[in-house]
């Protein structure tokens, strides 16, 4: 069961697309480079080296209208993509979790009585390398730490123009009871489904 992605933020295409695929069969992201398939495999390969989860992991084409007056994309937009990333990710775990569709509402926006969603506690953003229009990003997360009422995530941008990570986040999460209005424990299913892709 997955979530919907926003007309902006699509996750990656079929697994069975390789670098042999030539743009004639399939067309390829407005603002990827003209060896899409090519610098879309590297970026893959890379993501799965360093132990981010690939199969939540999205694509964002970078619009004109991301950028700065320093023709780069304006830092708070790297925000954004890296939500969509999380999103994705929650998403991913809906079929291991005992209760999917309460929990999918728990992870949009809560109000759902006896169901634990996830806040945002802190983030931080390392900004290694400009990104500019054109490009295409893709966006990915892993979980680097799991405690009694919180666990920690990790997110990157890879470009697929300049082949390589760009952006990386560091985030922690904690559970919330939307009844409660408080804290609490991360339930076993959640904890068990992240304990799967802890790094």
């Amino acid at each position: 069961m997955q979530l919907k992605p926003s007309h902006c933020f699509r996750p990656l295409f079929s697994r069975q697309l390789t670098a042999t695929t030539t743009t004639t069969s399939r067309r390829r992201p407005y603002g990827s480079p003209d060896d899409y398939f090519v610098a879309r495999e590297a970026g893959e390969n890379y993501i799965r080296a360093e132990g981010y989860d690939l199969e939540s992991a999205i694509e964002v084409p970078v619009a004109w209208g991301d950028q700065d007056r320093y023709k780069h994309v304006n830092n708070v937009h790297y925000i954004k993509y890296f939500e969509s990333s999380r999103l994705s990710f929650m998403s991913s775990l809906l079929s291991e979790l005992d209760d999917p569709e309460a929990y999918k509402k728990a992870f949009l926006g809560g109000d759902v009585e006896g169901v634990v969603g996830i806040i945002l506690a802190t983030q931080g953003v390392r900004y290694r390398r400009a990104v500019n229009y054109p490009d295409t990003l893709m966006v990915a997360g892993r979980v680097t730490d799991i405690k009694d009422d919180r666990f920690s995530m990790q997110h990157i941008c890879y470009s697929l123009q300049q082949k390589t990570m760009t952006t990386k986040l560091d985030c922690q999460l904690v559970t919330f009871d939307y009844g409660a209005l408080r804290k609490t424990n991360i339930p076993k299913d959640l904890r068990a489904a992240l304990q799967k892709r802890l790094v």
